[in-house]
C-alpha cells in the first residue's frame, strides 16, 4: 500500500511538472517583439525588425524644419502599432562611434500573438 501511495505521488509530481513546462513554452510562443531604430543624424532613418526579421525602413525629411531631435514622425509610427495591439516596453537614447557619434533612439515593442 505504501509503495502505491509512493507511485501514486510521483505521477502527479511529474504530471504536474509536464503541464507548467509546457505551459511556460507557451507563453514564449505567444509573444512577439519589435524593435525601432531611429538614425537620427543624417538621414533620419525608422529602421522595424519584428521577431528578429528586417522590415523596413522609412525616411523622414526634417531638413525642412531643421530640427534635428524632432521624434513626431516615430511617435506616429508607434501610436499606429499600438493601435494594432503592440506595447512599448523600453527605449534608449545612446550616440554610438566616437565622440560625438551617430545619435540613435532605439524602441523595444511586444504584444501577444
Amino acid at each position: 500500500m505504501k509503495n502505491l501511495n509512493l507511485f501514486i505521488a510521483a505521477l502527479l509530481i511529474i504530471g504536474l511538472i509536464a503541464i507548467f513546462t509546457s505551459f511556460k513554452t507557451d507563453q514564449k510562443e505567444s509573444t512577439e517583439y519589435m524593435t525601432i531604430d531611429v538614425d537620427i543624424f543624417p538621414d533620419y532613418e525608422i529602421n522595424i525588425s519584428i521577431n528578429g526579421e528586417y522590415k523596413q525602413t522609412k525616411y523622414k525629411e526634417i531638413a525642412k524644419n531643421k530640427e534635428w531631435f524632432n521624434f513626431n514622425p516615430v511617435i506616429k509610427i508607434i501610436q499606429d502599432y499600438e493601435k494594432e495591439g503592440w506595447e512599448v516596453i523600453s527605449n534608449s537614447f545612446v550616440f554610438t562611434g566616437s565622440v560625438g557619434g551617430d545619435p540613435h533612439n532605439y524602441f523595444l515593442l511586444k504584444r501577444k500573438k
